[in-house]
């Protein structure tokens, strides 16, 4: 985004510059003036509703009162924040929103939290005022998360307005007129009726008691409790997050505005499900099993008993690492395994699928992350291509910010998923191509824009290598746009339109003279095949003949975003294609530009930074390089300097180490964080306990009981991310700190902790187990931390957001505390976008991937058969282990959702909302999976799409292939109905847990 032209103001006599155009508001806040209000938040329009903002500006007439929020700064304009007239004003708002309010502070949630408390006290507001009688409106409770106190509401629309703008839910309306104006579910609805996603941020805006969670943590007042501001500990967006304890407990997550690279935003995990660290179902004392049962153990005897046992069995041992573990716990956890057991056999679980696609952009550009951040994204694309499953389930914070900047910029994003998604809403173009055609249909793309003239040759010529056979096997009879379109189920017009929206970064749609693509609300349904369409344009001479061209010009960079892991995810040539797609068009190396794989946990990239892989020591240098062997010295055992011996053939994938058990050559297993029975890496959980029974020695070390724990010999008590100290490494590769909140609970500990006891019983010398120390020894291991230290990651960078409104822009600087690798050193400020100055390959140059010219047309459905996609929904997270002890989101969503096509349930008997049975073909029939039906236009004909956490469907590509059946159980006015799915070519799923319809259904 191009910097904004800078105007001189007068504010209460104090000459400021500011952007052109900036709300008066904004640029008063600029210097630390705050105006109070209601109805106003950087980043949403303009409302104007409270007038409680009033200043007076000089004007035609002299000064005139205006509002701050609604009216935008001029060059030379002056501005009055106070004085007897502007208090005269705000004193009369204040009377009439005190004539109805009640007076119940004392049992309002808001209590101590109030702006309507606080400027009644500072505007002298007496409660006197008597003209009519108080309103009294009833309370409701729209959700079972939210409620709603209408007698408290001031009717500022900030919750309709966020709602809208910034969650892209619209859940929330203004209903009646004039006096009788109240906030309600449109129509009256429940809001789980709208397409409210129970973020609660309708909550954090309210400035008063009207809007309330039902599921608070704990109830507790606003000043008793201590704010700890800390990174949340789901996805890997990375959000900052507030985390309000007292007593030793957490009784309320909150966020504030323009805080973190989430902005103050939160997602129904991050606010409603941290209730797992106050549940009564913690492991809270360390369990060592003695004939066959387990018993409570002091710390001494559990770590006495986890050491001998793992050095009698030393290098048989495998040990599985966790995304949830700060930086510093996976880094001497890995160091542990490597010096102390003699092993490489380490991994976290969900690595696999990520690692795929994280190995294709370390071969073609050099780095396995992704290349460009967040904020830079959302700021500066001008189109966006999103890809595979839904990011508004997977990372719905990033998702929420996307899809606004969609909006007010009018950027142009192409959607290409087989289903419908809640992103095609604000589509430029959805394409849904037959799952597994993908790499088919981003070939065809290409194809366009090389016969366009739209690709950097420059760029290509001087910055990539394979180039020249890239292009030669594009031209092939492959990727015309006959075959694409035929094998893909995609418009030809389609392919042409999303090629020359991404070639020119959102500013051409393709020739002029062609037909237009159709809208994706007016297409819920992909045509099949050319056959089915009207009369074709002639594309090929309209794109030779087309006067959009590159030539010179420097269009607007384009981006590219997609899961790199999920039930349902790209091929690795798909990613492949993406990344050609990118480097075709010079958007490697571009602010707003570049290939973004979302990598799904919370510290997902710093598992990978710090080495929790077979094949890698920490900063990605391989276990059989060259110079691995210096690590070994920094990894000395004692102050004498004993070197150790480190194994330097790559170990064993947590696969193949499940495989090595069944063989016998594994014999040991350490398991921290993890849950590998429903794990996404495992095809068969019945497989994984029966393996995990053959081990003469397993130790879990976690927050809850789970699956695999039941197989225990020792357990460990855990202590949860809001009770320690450490690092997250977000999916942008942004470095943030986790702080305590509150002191371990009961006997648990925290990770870092566990680990160094057990390290120095097997001879792991550590002079400091501090979590600052660890992650000094980091930067001094890993040259991409090199630059890094706790002081740097708490130094606050001011990041300008500046977001276009009509007529005027509003202004936000985001406090952000972080620093981006590779950060190489005490100077470096971090790389926020890769490859800027070349790429980190060998030759320097980046590497095209020259597909075969030859790709399957994807899966052909049989008759009543449904070609079945896979996903999340946004509640459940991953295998459990923490969200299903979320009271909250087991009430909000509780079970998984099927979606079809309106035509194909009604052919196949089925409604909207009834029970259904699935059931793999070639799986025990005993082992279904229940769901709800959700019946409607948006998922394509003859597809389906299934909503489900990880205790039902896990990711194997072993079983791609597998068809499913959903069958009628019988269950009278509640029937099930049967019909036949067949799983698409890319999708990854485990074999499934049985469950009744209507248990509880929430995945960590």
């Amino acid at each position: 985004m191009a910097a904004a032209k800078m105007i001189t103001i007068t504010i209460d006599g104090t000459k400021v510059q500011v952007p052109d155009g900036v709300y008066v508001w904004d640029a008063c806040r600029m210097i630390g003036i705050e105006i109070p209000n209601f109805c106003y938040l950087p980043g949403l329009r303009a409302f104007g509703a409270c007038r409680m903002c009033v200043v007076e500006v000089s004007g035609r007439k002299g000064f005139e009162l205006v509002t701050s929020c609604s009216t935008p700064a001029t060059d030379g304009m002056e501005v009055r924040t106070i004085n007897d007239n502007v208090w005269q004003q705000r004193n009369m708002v204040m009377e009439a929103l005190d004539t109805d309010h009640p007076v119940d502070c004392p049992i309002c949630e808001a209590n101590g939290d109030c702006r309507l408390q606080d400027y009644g006290y500072e505007y002298g507001v007496t409660g006197e005022d008597t003209r009519r009688p108080k309103m009294v409106r009833p309370a409701e409770r729209l959700s079972p998360a939210i409620d709603l106190d209408r007698d408290r509401c001031v009717v500022c629309g900030r919750c309709v307005r966020e709602c809208d703008e910034v969650v892209g839910a619209t859940a929330l309306a203004f209903v009646e007129r004039g006096v009788e104006t109240l906030i309600d579910a449109p129509f009256g609805k429940s809001l789980l009726d709208t397409p409210c996603t129970s973020c609660g941020m309708c909550v954090e805006v309210c400035p008063v008691g009207a809007l309330s969670s039902r599921i608070n943590l704990k109830m507790e007042h606003h000043w008793w409790q201590r704010k700890t501001d800390t990174t949340c500990t789901y996805c890997s967006v990375g959000c900052t997050i507030k985390l309000g304890a007292t007593r030793n407990q957490v009784y309320e997550v909150r966020s504030d505005d323009s805080l973190g690279v989430n902005d103050g935003v939160t997602c129904v995990k991050g606010r409603f499900a941290m209730d797992f660290v106050n549940s009564n179902n913690r492991i809270s004392v360390p369990l060592v099993r003695k004939e066959g049962r387990l018993a409570q153990s002091t710390w001494d005897d559990a770590l006495d008993t986890v050491a001998a046992r793992l050095k009698e069995y030393k290098g048989a041992v495998g040990v599985i690492a966790s995304p949830k573990l700060t930086n510093e716990e996976n880094y001497l956890l890995q160091k542990v395994a490597r010096v102390g057991l003699s092993t490489n056999n380490i991994d976290y679980d969900g690595r696999a699928q990520e690692a795929e696609v994280l190995q294709v952009l370390s071969d073609m550009l050099g780095y396995p992350a992704q290349t460009n951040n967040l904020i830079d994204t959302r700021q500066k694309a001008g189109a966006i291509i999103l890809a595979g499953d839904s990011i508004f389930e997977t990372h719905p914070v990033y998702a929420n910010q996307l899809q606004r900047m969609i909006r007010l910029m009018n950027k142009k994003l192409i959607v290409i998923s087989p289903r419908h998604q809640q992103m095609c809403e604000w589509a430029t173009l959805w394409l849904a191509p037959r799952a597994g055609t993908e790499e088919i249909l981003l070939g065809g793309i290409a194809r366009v824009i090389f016969d366009a003239g739209l690709q950097d040759q420059a760029y290509l010529d001087g910055k990539t290598e394979h180039s020249a056979a890239f292009l030669s096997v594009l031209a092939g009879d492959s990727f015309s746009l006959d075959s694409v379109s035929k094998a893909t189920g995609v418009a030809t017009g389609d392919i042409v339109a999303a090629a020359y929206i991404y070639a020119t970064g959102g500013t051409s749609e393709g020739p002029a003279h062609l037909a237009h693509f159709t809208h994706p609300s007016d297409l819920p349904i992909p045509v099949e095949s050319l056959a089915t369409e009207p009369a074709q344009p002639n594309y090929a001479d309209a794109i030779k003949n087309s006067d959009v061209k590159r030539g010179d010009t420097a269009f607007p960079p384009s981006t590219i975003v997609f899961p790199a892991s999920g039930p349902y995810t790209l091929t690795v040539a798909a990613v492949a294609q993406l990344t050609n797609l990118a480097l075709l068009t010079g958007n490697v190396g571009r602010e707003g530009a570049g290939v973004n794989p979302l990598v799904s946990e919370s510290n997902s990239m710093g598992a990978n930074d710090m080495g929790c892989q077979p094949g890698m020591f920490p900063g990605y240098r391989p276990v059989n390089a060259d110079n691995a062997r210096e690590l070994e010295e920094k990894w000395s055992t004692d102050p004498d300097r004993v070197i150790p011996e480190v194994p330097s053939e790559p170990g064993l994938s947590l696969a193949a180490m499940l495989d090595a058990i069944d063989s016998g050559d594994i014999k040991a297993l350490w398991v921290i964080g993890s849950n590998p029975v429903l794990g996404s890496d495992n095809p068969d959980a019945m497989k994984v306990r029966q393996t995990l029974s053959k081990l003469e020695f397993l130790a879990v070390q976690d927050v809850f009981v789970n699956e695999t724990a039941e197989y225990a010999h020792v357990i460990l008590p855990a202590s949860t991310f809001a009770e320690k100290d450490g690092t997250f490494t977000n999916t942008e590769r942004r470095v943030q700190k986790v702080r305590a909140a509150i002191q371990p609970v009961g006997s648990t500990r925290p990770d870092l902790q566990i680990i160094g006891l057990l390290g120095s019983r097997l001879g792991v010398f550590q002079s400091s187990y501090q979590p600052n120390a660890i992650f000094n020894e980091i930067a001094s291991v890993v040259p991409q931390y090199a630059g890094m230290s706790y002081a740097r990651l708490d130094m606050t960078e001011f990041i300008d957001d500046i977001i276009p409104m009509p007529a005027a822009i509003s202004l936000k600087q985001l406090k952000v505390r972080s620093l981006m690798w590779p950060c190489v050193d005490k100077t470096d400020a971090g790389t926020p976008v890769l490859y800027k100055d070349g790429f980190a390959t060998a030759s320097g140059k980046a590497k095209i991937w020259v597909p075969s010219g030859a790709a399957s047309d994807g899966t052909e459905t049989g008759s009543n058969t449904l070609l079945a996609t896979f996903g999340f929904a946004v509640f459940p997270y991953h295998t459990g282990t923490l969200s299903r002890q979320s009271y909250g989101l087991s009430r909000i969503e509780p079970d998984p959702r099927l979606h079809i096509n309106t035509k194909d349930a009604i052919s196949m008997g089925i409604t909207d909302q009834v029970p259904v049975r699935i059931t793999i073909s070639g799986a025990p029939q005993s082992d279904p999976v229940y769901a709800v039906s959700k019946v409607y236009d948006g998922v394509p004909q003859g597809t389906a799409f299934l909503a489900m956490s990880m205790e039902q469907s896990g990711t194997n590509a072993a079983v791609r292939s597998a068809r499913y059946q959903i069958t009628n159980d019988g269950t009278g006015t509640k029937k099930a109905v049967e019909i036949t799915v067949q799983l698409a070519p890319n999708v990854h799923m485990d074999a499934l847990a049985p469950m009744s319809a209507g248990a509880l259904v929430a995945g960590e």
